[in-house]
């Protein structure tokens, strides 16, 4: 899914300019991300309605391949719901707008931060189905598929994420592009590099605990030991 480039065939990139507004974009998402509070809300809501509408509604699924797909779904969903109560759509959307129309000389770090753009469109885009009636139509098909609505928003969230990174992707491409981005920093720049990648460790750190401990009470709701 990816968005337009805005820069026009053949203008030189300004490298400084690009750094210095790709730092303050992602300084200010990031203490979006450390000021939490929405987001720990949005995510006991998910794990209170779970509860409340399909207490044990996994504890007879066969452990199957749409068994880890339910699984993954609800870890899109943590992740969607969780960034929609910290970065609204219209200012996510906005911040991915303003990542797509900054370019390099560097042709990779233009391409990482246009992925990373792509990305976060999608996430901002997304809505996820509902759980429960996932669940419950994968019952009433004698377990047979998962409907429609979660293979396509598994689509969707899988080919947000480009395919050239494994595991633990989302930290390998912001240092990657902290590391492209030393040549063309600024005294000051280089400072704020400094923080906001320090910012990014905390922050990733911090959501990760969050949404693998809203993804532990959901499996206990929904009758398993782990999704």
């Amino acid at each position: 899914m990816l968005l337009p480039a805005s820069a026009s065939a053949g203008a030189r990139p300004d490298n400084a300019a690009a750094t210095r507004t790709y730092l303050r974009i992602v300084a200010g998402r990031e203490r979006l991300d450390v000021s939490d509070g929405q987001g720990v809300a949005a995510l006991g809501s998910l794990v209170q309605q779970i509860a409340t509408e399909c207490p044990d509604a996994l504890a007879y699924a066969p452990r199957d391949g749409a068994f880890v797909e339910i699984g993954e779904e609800v870890d899109y969903t943590l992740a969607v719901v969780f960034g929609d109560a910290v970065d609204p759509q219209a200012q996510a959307l906005g911040e991915a707008r303003a990542l797509n129309a900054l370019s390099w000389s560097d042709r990779r770090l233009t391409r990482l931060v246009r992925d990373l753009a792509a990305e976060d469109r999608a996430y901002a885009m997304s809505t996820p189905p509902s759980l429960c009636a996932q669940i419950a139509a994968w019952r009433e098909s004698a377990y047979v598929e998962l409907p429609s609505p979660s293979t396509r928003f598994l689509k969707e969230m899988n080919e947000s994420e480009p395919d050239y990174y494994v595991g633990r992707h989302e930290e390998v491409r912001e240092r990657v592009i902290a590391r492209l981005l030393r040549p063309y920093e600024r005294p000051a720049e280089r400072r704020l590099a400094k923080r906001v990648l320090e910012m990014e460790s905390r922050t990733a750190r911090g959501i990760g605990a969050l949404i693998a401990g809203a993804e532990r009470r959901i499996a206990a709701d929904l009758g398993v030991a782990a999704l």
